[in-house]
């Protein structure tokens, strides 16, 4: 079954986006399909890259949070992930 995801993001960011798919022959609908697919199937690491307006300190404090991110418990449902918050 499919589904409809809505995002909101900066126009610049879209079109370089679009732009970057049009070249490998994808619109961006397509191309965010495979990038999810490729998150899906753990083909991409989701390691942010830092962004250059960052100090080292606030790099450290995103880093830190994606270690502690990775330690949590995964669910494989919302259904699951309710029963968990119901439970306790």
């Amino acid at each position: 079954m499919n589904t409809t995801i809505n995002i909101r993001i900066d126009q610049k960011l879209k079109d370089k986006i679009s732009k970057k798919f049009k070249k490998s022959g994808l619109n961006l609908s397509s191309g965010t399909k495979f990038v999810f697919t490729q998150i899906a199937n753990n083909e991409i690491d989701l390691i942010p890259n830092m962004h250059y307006e960052m100090t080292p300190k606030q790099e450290r404090w995103v880093m830190r949070q994606v270690v502690e991110a990775k330690k949590g418990k995964m669910y494989k449902s919302i259904e699951e992930l309710h029963r968990d918050i119901l439970d306790k």
